[in-house]
């Protein structure tokens, strides 16, 4: 997705974006690029978000933000333009404000525009009005498989992680609104009944590669859908962390 005029998420339960791009043109009015309010809930990963001149990336407010491998950048002020224009300060990456405004941020990367010339101030990469941010250390484990495929077609994955991590991925026929624990990093956001099995081991590389047969439809369907997340195990500590959720589109063979 690229969200070239902007997004506004409001008293949303549950909203996802994975892999993508969101920027807002300088000629749209002076807003953040990316506004999350009213209670919403937004899970971010691997996505870039580019705030206009002098303005923020992202602006949450009274609402919950995962940003997992992604980032947020204010925009550039604007410089002066005398005697018409003063110059202008760079935007923030990531505002906060409401006192249940909450960001969960994991290996990403949050910075703050130029500020214009001759003497403006750069914004800040991350501003907490109210609320609260917390940042896990660690990387993000991005996990993507090939889609749409036929029936009977081999489809292939990628889970990235830390050598020696242990590797499952969980799916379901539905997504679901987020599901959290004490046990592991990240959120789940698949619906029940979920079914997992074990990936593998994170070799050397850094990218463990996997691959199955898409499974046949029912009788008479024409396609199908699953979603799914990698959840990796670190061999060390014993911590589990979600990784990125991706999609996987079955259809008919005669297709």
């Amino acid at each position: 997705m690229n969200a070239s005029g902007g997004l506004v998420v409001d008293s949303s339960r549950a909203l996802v974006l994975a892999r993508c791009v969101g920027e807002r043109p300088f000629i749209d009015a002076p807003l953040a690029t990316f506004e999350i309010r009213a209670g919403s809930r937004v899970h971010a990963y691997e996505s870039q978000f580019t705030g206009q001149p002098g303005m923020e990336a992202i602006s949450l407010s009274s609402s919950f933000l995962e940003c997992f491998g992604s980032s947020a950048t204010g925009g550039d002020g604007l410089n002066a333009v005398p005697p018409f224009l003063a110059c202008q300060n760079g935007g923030d990456g990531l505002v906060l404000d409401g006192a249940s405004s909450r960001a969960v941020l994991l290996d990403s990367v949050l910075a703050g525009g130029a500020g214009g010339l001759p003497n403006c101030a750069s914004g800040q990469g991350l501003v907490v009005l109210a609320g609260s941010a917390t940042t896990l250390t660690g990387i993000h484990h991005a996990y993507q498989v090939s889609s749409p495929a036929r029936e009977g077609e081999t489809v292939t994955g990628t889970i990235r992680g830390n050598p020696g991590n242990l590797a499952w991925i969980h799916y379901s026929s539905a997504p679901g609104p987020g599901l959290s624990s004490p046990l592991f990093d990240g959120e789940l956001l698949l619906a029940a009944p979920v079914q997992s099995f074990f990936a593998g081991v994170i070799p050397a590389s850094g990218v463990l590669a996997v691959s199955a047969s898409a499974p046949a439809l029912a009788p008479g369907a024409e396609s199908a859908t699953f979603f799914s997340q990698a959840v990796l195990r670190d061999a060390a500590t014993g911590r589990f962390r979600v990784g990125s959720p991706s999609t996987l589109v079955i259809l008919d063979g005669s297709f």
